[in-house]
């Protein structure tokens, strides 16, 4: 049997979280790898496609660069570089997180349209 992995504490060790996507091969819906790297306060970089742009919000945790264009996601990282930027970018993603995509904000939006659905029948 394969030994499983902990990808935490490898997220955590890291600068910047990448997801690129060819789409010629793959189109991503919405990644949890990036609500993951945003957990642990990773700016990211992330092609354009699928749900990536619901999840990262360009300039502010991150950066959507056009798929298949290796000169954006270099100027993407250049911007990264600075770690100032980094710690700004990777903050504002784990705030996004808690505050978007938590397990009690699921529930809650998930429990608001099932009420709503039932107050209409």
């Amino acid at each position: 049997m394969p030994e499983t992995v902990d990808a935490v504490p490898i997220m955590q060790a890291a600068d910047v979280g990448i997801l690129l996507t060819d789409p010629r091969y793959h189109a991503e819906g919405c990644a949890n790898v990036l609500l993951e790297y945003m957990a642990c306060a990773l700016p990211v970089v992330c092609s354009r496609g699928g749900g990536n742009a619901e999840v990262v919000i360009g300039g502010r945790t991150g950066f959507i660069v056009p798929p298949l264009n290796p000169e954006a996601v270099v100027s993407a990282l250049n911007d990264l570089a600075d770690v100032n930027r980094r710690v700004a970018l990777g903050s504002a993603g784990r705030s996004r997180v808690e505050a978007e995509f938590s397990v009690a904000r699921l529930v809650s939006d998930t429990v608001a349209v099932y009420e709503e659905l039932v107050a209409r029948s």
